[in-house]
């Protein structure tokens, strides 16, 4: 009897799986007559997914250098400005990745910031930025997919992006600005997909929106990613066919208007804040403060620039330069150990087999292979003459890969043999995919609640002082072992008016200037690499663990 109970359960079990998967595929199936509503569909769960995270593990703070230049950066755009003039004291406030001659302004290029600072300027949160430009990044990728593929696999493609980078990560959650480039990218190939059957202006336009897009966010690798893409469309051009007379109407006007309308922005920023039209914030910054090289035939560069702060020159040191050169002893098998990573990283476990799948696609959707690959190679063999090489770099082939994988769903599901079922192959696939998003979910979820990381000694320092009153001027005082990530030195767009300053210690004289040019303000010194870090009151001579002493004229808060 108990045997006979089990079986029956087992079955229910079993009929209500498969009922499920059915009720799956009706929706997916009807999804395909209205890709765009699927797709807006799919941008809203993504985004209530990621309000659902941040609202039980809190807004992420920025941590890395990375994230702390461009959340200034972001602030500066927020303020109404493209830089700020060189502060009298900028050495105190010289930090990694941030630029202070001739202006002060993060080496980024500024496309992430804008959006992050229209989240600032709209909810006083730039995480806000981030969370619309994966939006916009949903729908870019929409419209690649829609290029590519029938449109129910389209949204099956765009669901996969979204469940990758839309729903947990730091792609939603950090402050890299990694979704801009990925919506140019798939602005890109998505264009190029439609004006090789059918030149229409709007196609052009969205091209070359992508073209300044991946321009302004990753200029190296989205202009490798661009290569291809912008090949056809000039052999198009160029050779006799009946859709030439329609582009050089329709199309090259629209292209060049942008284009020219974006580089152009481009080369005012960068006079802004360089001098230069054609020079940009990032050359600039590894030029006064990194003597390693960008490519792998490069050697460091001499003589090295002189840095006066001791963590920046650790940085450099120990960081930036051995790095740099382990990539270039061991290339190329540091850089395609590092790829592969990066792809693995993109795909997780089970969907590179997918890519199996791209061995049986039909004739019809062997260009559209070739399309959506030919700018991942190029992508890949760009970054493999560099000497840095992260996934996010990969973000401009974001819908290319996804393209891929999709195609190779699609692939699999139409091989029927003996011994393997595509379609049930290609649902597994799917279905480990998607399990995978709830765990990382969780995962963010405990690892935020639970963190011990060193931005929290930060934050709550930072909180304690604007419960006392009044402006302040924090001296950062770091320990001869101090980890120089943990960077504390990073300040807003309005120094002088921000309610906390924080600043380096340089020596005694300096110091004295900086606290009487900031005579209005409590001045502090902040031992940040004490758990919990403490702070004092500033005295104008050094402070010592021992006889530290708590200030005077204001308690401190508990």
């Amino acid at each position: 009897m108990k045997v006979h109970r089990s079986r029956g359960a087992t079955n229910r079990v079993e009929r209500s799986v498969r009922r499920c998967i059915a009720a799956v595929f009706v929706l997916w199936r009807k999804a395909g007559h209205r890709p765009v509503l699927a797709t807006a569909v799919i941008a809203a769960c993504s985004l209530v997914s990621i309000l659902l995270i941040t609202a039980f593990a809190g807004i992420q703070e920025p941590a890395v250098h990375d994230e702390l230049a461009q959340v200034a950066q972001a602030d500066i755009f927020a303020h109404g400005r493209l830089a700020e003039a060189p502060h009298p004291f900028w050495q105190h406030f010289e930090t990694f990745h941030m630029l202070s001659q001739p202006a002060y302004q993060a080496k980024y290029p500024p496309a992430p910031a804008l959006l992050m600072a229209a989240g600032e300027k709209l909810t006083g949160l730039p995480i806000v930025g981030v969370w619309l430009s994966v939006v916009v990044m949903i729908f870019a990728v929409g419209y690649a997919m829609r290029g590519l593929m029938p449109m129910r696999w389209a949204v099956l493609g765009t669901s996969l992006v979204a469940l990758r980078f839309g729903v947990a990560g730091v792609w939603p959650h950090g402050y890299w600005g990694i979704a801009v480039a990925a919506a140019g990218g798939a602005l890109v190939i998505g264009g190029i997909a439609r004006l090789r059957i059918s030149p229409r202006r709007l196609d052009g336009a969205l091209l070359s929106t992508g073209v300044v897009l991946l321009v302004l966010s990753r200029p190296y690798e989205g202009l490798a990613y661009s290569l291809p893409p912008l090949t056809i469309l000039g052999w198009a051009l160029s050779r006799p066919s009946p859709l030439r007379g329609a582009l050089w109407r329709e199309v090259v006007p629209t292209v060049a208007m942008i284009a020219v309308v974006g580089c152009g922005w481009l080369g005012y920023y960068n006079w802004r804040i360089t001098g230069s039209p054609v020079m940009l914030p990032y050359v600039a910054y590894e030029h006064a403060y990194s003597a390693a090289p960008v490519f792998i035939w490069q050697k460091p560069r001499e003589p090295a620039p002189t840095l006066r702060h001791v963590t920046m020159q650790q940085f450099e040191r120990e960081f930036a330069m051995q790095r740099v050169l382990l990539a270039q002893s061991r290339w190329p098998v540091e850089q395609i150990a590092r790829l592969v990573s990066a792809i693995a990283n993109y795909l997780k476990p089970v969907l590179p087999l997918a890519l199996f799948g791209l061995l049986f696609v039909g004739r019809t959707m062997r260009s559209n292979v070739a399309l959506a690959a030919s700018p991942c190679l190029s992508i890949i063999a760009a970054m493999v003459l560099a000497c840095w090489i992260d996934p996010r770099y990969m973000a401009p082939a974001t819908a290319s890969i996804f393209a891929l994988v999709t195609i190779g769903l699609r692939g699999l599901s139409r091989l029927e043999s003996r011994w393997v079922d595509g379609s049930s192959v290609a649902v597994v696939l799917v279905l480990l995919f998607a399990a995978t998003v709830p765990l990382d979910a969780v995962e963010q979820i405990i690892a935020r609640r639970n963190s011990s990381d060193w931005w929290l000694q930060k934050r709550n320092v930072r909180q304690r002082l604007y419960q006392l009153s009044g402006d302040d001027l924090v001296f950062v005082r770091y320990d001869p072992s101090h980890n120089f990530h943990h960077e504390w030195v990073y300040n807003g767009a309005d120094i002088d008016h921000q309610p906390i300053v924080w600043a380096r210690e340089i020596d005694a004289a300096s110091d004295e200037r900086l606290r009487n040019y900031f005579d209005k303000r409590h001045a502090w010194v902040v031992f940040a690499d004490e758990t919990p870090a403490r702070f004092v009151e500033w005295s104008g001579r050094p402070i010592s663990g021992s006889a530290a002493v708590e200030p005077s004229d204001r308690p401190m808060v508990p």
